[in-house]
């Protein structure tokens, strides 16, 4: 048992969209009362935010993964690996069967339910002292992982283009705009914490507001209807047995 507040590490891969993810996560994580470490050996949960649009990000996610449990406090079991992003949300529940070692798959849908997933793996089942309660839905002011005078602020997720070499829909669904009034307080955030220069990204960033862009945005589903894609065989990666 713990007697302080679990420990999580986050290990980001991709473009800039999933860097601003994982600092909202780390928001969340914050607010439910765990820490953020940088040392992912000596995590008491280690939280891989994944990309898989094109062959060698998922060859690049199955690594890191492969390698974190390969860390001796999650090899031993006293320590927990999500993995979070467009890999599970691409390849879907199948990818629990291939790597059954990883604690929980999280998409990009459901990460705003990150503090709750720690919760119940570190809290629920007597693997540590529970934070300071659930988050509330804010996420609260964006927590930066990287130190610099400028931020990402995205304010569009997914695409309806459906173009046929890209993957994005089925990964990110269709497109939504980000409300323009949570758009301008991320932004005050971080300008109240220093930030100069704010870099508005999106898959699309020229049609932002087509779909209304007001109220709630709704839930981010696959845009093909379904996952459809075999997973990944994480065999075939180097990890030795």
């Amino acid at each position: 048992m713990l007697n302080r507040p679990p420990g999580i590490a986050f290990i980001t891969l991709g473009c800039a969209k999933n860097e601003v993810d994982s600092d909202k996560m780390r928001a969340r994580v914050l607010r439910a009362g765990f820490e953020v470490v940088a040392d992912a050996a000596a995590a008491d949960a280690v939280i891989v935010n994944t990309c898989s649009f094109i062959t060698e990000a998922t060859e690049e996610a199955i690594s890191t993964i492969l390698e974190v449990l390969d860390l001796p406090r999650v090899a031993a079991g006293e320590a927990r690996l999500v993995v979070t992003g467009c890999l599970p949300a691409r390849y879907g529940a199948s990818l629990a069967e291939e790597l059954p070692e990883v604690s929980a798959f999280v998409t990009c849908a459901d990460e705003d339910q990150i503090a709750e997933v720690l919760t119940e793996l570190l809290v629920g089942q007597g693997n540590g002292v529970g934070p300071g309660g659930c988050p509330t839905p804010s996420p609260g002011p964006t927590q930066r992982t990287v130190s610099a005078p400028w931020a990402y602020v995205k304010i569009a997720d997914g695409c309806d283009r459906r173009c046929s070499f890209c993957t994005i829909p089925r990964i990110r669904g269709h497109y939504h705009s980000v409300p323009a009034d949570e758009i301008v307080a991320e932004v005050a955030e971080l300008v109240d914490g220093g930030v100069r220069e704010i870099v508005l990204i999106a898959q699309d960033t020229g049609i932002w507001g087509h779909d209304g862009c007001q109220g709630d945005v709704g839930p981010r589903t696959p845009a093909g209807g379904g996952w459809g894609e075999p997973p990944p065989n994480p065999t075939a990666g180097s990890k030795q047995t």
